[in-house]
């Protein structure tokens, strides 16, 4: 440009363009989730003619568009539309909350219906626990001693029913062995320390309750590690017993814990608040076991103590 060509007000927005230009990089990073898309190429600059100025002898500058201006603003519009993950806020980092659950009803006695959608309900079990209930269960009791569940198995020809038990155990059976009908003696549940329940009462199992059970395994409930057996007495092996083998009672409502043969319990326990918790998985033919327990896993997983 010579001086006669000077312009200084072209000169002022020139200086002002190369200062965006800087600001635009040259390689714009893909957002998340569009790492397949070909990238969106920034260009960053002017578009320039040179043509006569109407009255005017001389050639000048024409600046047609600051396209990295435009490319700019058009960057942050696309980025905002598309962004999906957690955004920065002053403080911390707010993600994107999932929908509420609601609560469940309330049961009202032997007619509550069967739940019809997810719900989160709070147990007057004690210690306080909160479950997500999926569609198609019935809350069969609830009592500061236990918290009891119902639902059809699938799968199963005559539509029989499975039962998830969480209860405070406070006593077991002095024997497993009673006549039909008989609930049975039981003793207070004293283990040696609050944290070692679990392991004493599948001991228990293991030396003095008579009752066919599988090996005791390792299991987490909300957090807190426990052990884990599956009970089932096979066709005869309680002819002695009547046919049933009485565990424990949950609560002053002398609801018992007991297996007849044939049938199955997933027996778990863990420590919650000094006090030994069972959650007994139970159906009425051992076949069924594995398939109601996986049933009855989501809810299993959701237990939260509070």
């Amino acid at each position: 440009m010579t001086r006669s060509d000077h312009d200084p007000i072209l000169e002022a927005f020139d200086r002002h363009l190369a200062a965006v230009e800087r600001l635009v990089p040259a390689v714009r990073p893909a957002l998340v989730g569009q790492a397949e898309r070909k990238p969106i190429k920034v260009v960053a600059g002017t578009a320039v003619r040179r043509g006569q100025g109407p009255g005017s002898g001389r050639r000048r500058n024409l600046v047609l568009v600051p396209i990295g201006v435009v490319a700019v603003v058009l960057a942050a519009v696309v980025g905002v539309g598309l962004m999906t993950g957690p955004v920065d806020v002053p403080g911390g980092v707010a993600s994107p909350s999932p929908a509420a659950v609601g609560g469940c009803p309330s049961p009202s006695g032997s007619g509550t219906p069967p739940i019809t959608g997810p719900c989160r309900y709070t147990a007057a079990l004690q210690p306080r626990v909160e479950i997500q209930i999926p569609p198609g269960w019935t809350i069969a009791t609830d009592s500061v001693a236990e918290l009891s569940l119902r639902a059809p198995i699938a799968g199963s020809g005559s539509r029989e029913v499975g039962t998830l038990t969480i209860g405070a155990l406070d006593n077991v059976a002095v024997d497993t062995c009673v006549a039909p009908g008989d609930a049975g003696k039981t003793r207070p549940w004293a283990p040696a320390t609050p944290a070692e329940g679990p392991q004493d009462l599948m001991s228990w199992i293991d030396n003095g309750s008579g009752i066919p059970h599988s090996p005791p395994a390792p299991v987490t409930i909300d957090g807190r590690a426990g052990l884990q057996t599956d009970v089932s007495p096979g066709i005869g092996s309680l002819r002695s017993c009547g046919g049933i083998g009485f565990l424990a009672k949950l609560g002053a409502d002398d609801r018992s814990l007991r297996v007849g043969e044939n049938e199955a319990i997933r027996l778990a326990a863990i420590e919650v608040d000094g006090r030994t918790i069972v959650v007994a998985t139970h159906v009425p033919r051992a076949v069924l076991l594995d398939a109601f327990a996986a049933t009855a896993d989501p809810i299993v997983r959701s237990i939260s103590f509070r």
